[in-house]
């Protein structure tokens, strides 16, 4: 690829400012034809929780409690007219703090108690001149928004969803020495090619320019990078149409193959969306959440919000800590839209067939004799006499990282380890965990390496958990319509 002549665009102030082309054009020169080290700042993934968002929105879960008083340090010189005019922006559906409740974005419903870093809380990027964005899809093949504040253009390229593979393909072959020394390259955002290499293998590469209070929308399985002309301030969250769930669905097998953990739980979002379609006796969608703890948190944390506000004017009552708590809620009170129902139904079917044939192989192939139902929750997951899980809502199998929502399988004699009912048969082999052997969560290890010193060849110690039995799944996604065996 033949570049321009340098620009010089960092040593002089003095002349015009470079076009974004020169930019452009520089920074794809410093990566393909290095002749100096050069080092650039770029604020990355701040969390909006902490720093506050670009856009007015109801405090989420834990604000109170991570010292952000700061982020309403203002709150009461603003006047009735000003407060008033944020609660309107608050809930425009153009908010990017809006896009994953959105009700058309199935991420409403994904568990209440999890605000997710990025993906269903923003984060903020601070870029400057020659910072960039490397190659990748978003987890789980979600869709994204992104929204320039303030400052000079973002250089966006983008692929197809449909030509991820290729993208995959050409990548290996333009810097097969980097897949050779890390297996995951894709996942960690280090890595940039131009356009034109790409389109040398074959692969389709869009290009848009994207100026200051101007959005950007990327769909699902979607490579994307691009690159900063100059300082700009930008924020970014993820999204899920009903469209996004097949794709969600295959990105699952494909971290289930790479060993990568997933960032939420795909099954528990469509084990959600099933109630609406086949709730179980007088089961309703919504059973528990006022009196979910993390919902009275939300809640609580809304009232603190509300009381900084100025309470004598009448005007200012909309906002008040009641219509607060009322928005938190109705996140998850809305019937989910039909298309997204059907969908979810569908994937439901696939994801019960690879869940009936995994518990198969434990039993059946494996001889794991004993079946017990999750119990506890989150806060239970563990049995206190034993400490073995009896909840794995929160754990990963240690040989695939694979999500353990539906189903786990433990063992008596190893209370630390956990797998999926696929890998039944590696629970206790140590071999086999290499990497995803970690600690209990609290900093100590050794426990998990002692437990790992005794030899286990017995069945009868090994248990499969289940959160919904297979007659149940199978009437949730409508292979089944009696009710009177569940």
């Amino acid at each position: 690829m033949e570049h321009p002549p340098p620009t010089e665009i960092l040593r002089s102030q003095a002349r015009e400012s470079p076009t974004i082309e020169q930019v452009e054009g520089e920074f794809w020169r410093i990566v393909e034809e290095p002749t100096d080290e050069m080092e650039v700042l770029y604020g990355a993934d701040l969390h909006t929780a902490l720093y506050g968002s670009g856009f007015p929105g109801f405090p989420r879960r834990g604000m109170h409690a991570r010292g952000t008083e700061g982020a309403y340090a203002n709150e009461k010189a603003r006047t009735d007219e000003e407060q008033v005019e944020d609660h309107n922006y608050s809930t425009h559906l153009w908010n990017v703090n809006m896009f994953p409740m959105n009700p058309s974005s199935v991420l409403r419903h994904v568990d209440a108690a999890l605000d997710i870093p990025g993906v269903t809380v923003p984060w903020l990027y601070f870029g400057s001149v020659l910072t960039s964005f490397s190659w990748h899809i978003e987890d789980h093949a979600l869709c994204s928004v992104n929204y320039i504040h303030f400052g000079a253009p973002k250089v966006w390229y983008g692929v197809p969803g449909h030509e991820a593979g290729a993208f995959e393909s050409a990548m290996r072959k333009i810097v097969p020495g980097l897949f050779d020394t890390q297996k995951h390259l894709l996942y960690s955002l280090t890595t940039m090619v131009s356009p034109q290499q790409l389109h040398a293998h074959g692969v389709t590469v869009s290009r848009v320019i994207c100026p200051a209070r101007c959005f950007v929308i990327t769909l699902p399985n979607a490579y994307h990078g691009g690159i900063n002309v100059g300082m700009n301030g930008a924020e970014s969250v993820n999204f899920a149409p009903p469209l996004w769930l097949p794709w969600g669905l295959d990105v699952l097998k494909k971290y289930k193959a790479d060993g990568r953990a997933p960032s939420m739980s795909y099954d528990q979002l469509l084990i959600t969306l099933a109630k609406f379609l086949h709730p179980v006796g007088d089961e309703h969608p919504y059973d528990g959440l006022l009196d979910d703890p993390i919902a009275q948190e939300r809640q609580e944390a809304a009232r603190q919000y509300n009381g900084r506000r100025k309470k004598s004017s009448i005007s200012a009552k909309p906002i008040g800590a009641q219509l607060a708590a009322q928005h938190v809620l109705s996140n998850h009170r809305s019937r989910p839209p039909a298309s997204a129902l059907r969908m979810a139904e569908e994937q439901l079917r696939r994801r019960v067939e690879e869940e009936e044939e995994a518990r198969n192989f434990a039993l059946a192939d494996v001889g794991v004799v004993t079946m017990r139902k999750m119990r506890g929750g989150i806060a239970g997951g563990r049995d206190p006499q034993t400490s073995v899980f009896r909840d794995t809502a929160e754990r990963d199998c240690a040989v695939c990282a694979a999500d353990l929502y539906l189903s786990a399988v433990v063992c008596t004699l190893h209370p630390h380890r956990a797998v999926c009912p696929a890998h039944a048969d590696k629970l206790c082999l140590f071999r086999m965990y290499g990497d995803h052997v970690s600690d209990d969560g609290d900093g100590e290890t050794s426990d998990v390496e002692d437990d790992m010193r005794l030899p286990c060849n017995a069945r009868e110690h090994h248990v499969l958990l289940y959160r919904h039995a297979s007659q149940e799944l199978r009437y949730r996604c409508g292979l089944c319509r009696d009710q009177s065996t569940l």
